[in-house]
């Protein structure tokens, strides 16, 4: 009998050491990687630890380890000066190189698996309404990050799209109307962030922002009307809103075809004109500074003749969206 239970013994102690040494294999890290420090696999007494893409983090809380997010940062300064200006490489990590239907345009990553941008660049002028767009340009869109210049289209990475979420209340069928300017894309596979590649924050709720100045980046229209192969950016004024509406109603006693401006826009730009985004730009961020972080505060909406003095830019107001962003990236997730 005390044989018998030995052996018992013997058999748990043994059946226990297999156990010991089958180890799960370690949780994947999205925007990093898992190095072992000792052992080469999951066995039996192996160490390892999480490292994030630079420039994320790894969180200290059980729940988040797997994710390494981080928004609004990127590795390189960017001047503090105005006029465009070449970006490097990894100055606008959130930027997006979008093509719909040959088009050149802008949008910017939010998240893993969103980008940003205008709607006017998804619809243009088409009759379509916005529940039939994702269908229409589903072959015909394509939306590209983490390079520079666009004559290197092997160095981006190619973003797989989903679905495309229009405002609802954007209508603009015939050019004239471009409040509620924003759209969503949904990506079918998420983002790998690195220092290349990283969203911006949104703004936060309920707070306004008060900076005097933001940056807009693009691929769009030089002052020479050319379009740009690399990535440019500029520094611009916000301009009060009472002075912008006064200069475009005085254009448009003139010209009766331009856009009224909405509380869901505000204005950047120069008196004298000049530096500004343009086509091309469109659906990028106009993002500003708060500490560390950067923020999206508008999107690149729409103006009169880029740089025409004595008019300024208009972009979308992001903060005056947050809750239809909240509401259709938790009902599409």
């Amino acid at each position: 009998m005390k044989y018998f239970m030995k052996g018992q013994i013997l058999q748990l102690i043994f059946f226990l050491f297999i156990l010991a040494i089958v180890c799960e294999e370690p949780k994947p890290l999205r925007n990093g990687h898992v190095q072992f420090i000792k052992g080469s696999n999951n066995e039996y007494l192996s160490v390892f630890k999480y490292r994030c893409n630079e420039p994320f983090y790894t969180s200290s809380e059980i729940q988040k380890v797997n994710l390494c997010q981080m928004c609004g940062h990127h590795r390189l300064p960017f001047g503090r000066i105005y006029g465009g200006k070449i970006a490097r490489l990894g100055s606008f990590p959130w930027q997006v190189l979008l093509l719909p239907s040959g088009h050149k345009a802008g949008a910017f990553i939010i998240g893993e698996k969103w980008i940003m941008t205008a709607a006017h660049n998804l619809i243009f002028d088409s009759p379509l309404s916005p529940e039939n767009v994702t269908k229409h340009l589903y072959f015909s869109l394509q939306a590209y990050v983490g390079h520079n210049k666009v004559k290197e289209k092997e160095k981006f990475v190619a973003l797989n799209l989903s679905s495309i979420h229009i405002h609802p209340h954007y209508k603009n069928i015939d050019g004239s109307n471009f409040d509620n300017d924003i759209a969503l894309i949904k990506l079918s596979t998420p983002i790998t962030f690195h220092a290349n590649v990283s969203p911006v924050c949104l703004p936060p709720e309920g707070v306004e922002m008060e900076v005097r100045s933001g940056w807009v980046s693009g691929f769009g229209l030089t002052e020479f009307h050319v379009e740009s192969d690399v990535l440019l950016y500029v520094q611009l004024p916000i301009v009060a809103d009472g002075t912008c509406r006064n200069s475009f109603a005085k254009k448009r006693e003139k010209e009766s075809w331009i856009p009224h401006l909405t509380d869901n826009m505000f204005c950047a730009g120069f008196k004298e004109g000049g530096n500004d985004s343009c086509k091309g730009d469109s659906g990028s961020a106009f993002v500003v500074k708060k500490g560390d972080v950067h923020w999206a505060m508008g999107i690149v909406s729409w103006g009169l003749d880029c740089g025409r003095a004595g008019v300024y830019g208009v972009y979308t107001r992001v903060s005056r969206y947050l809750d239809w962003i909240n509401k259709v990236m938790s009902e599409n997730e």
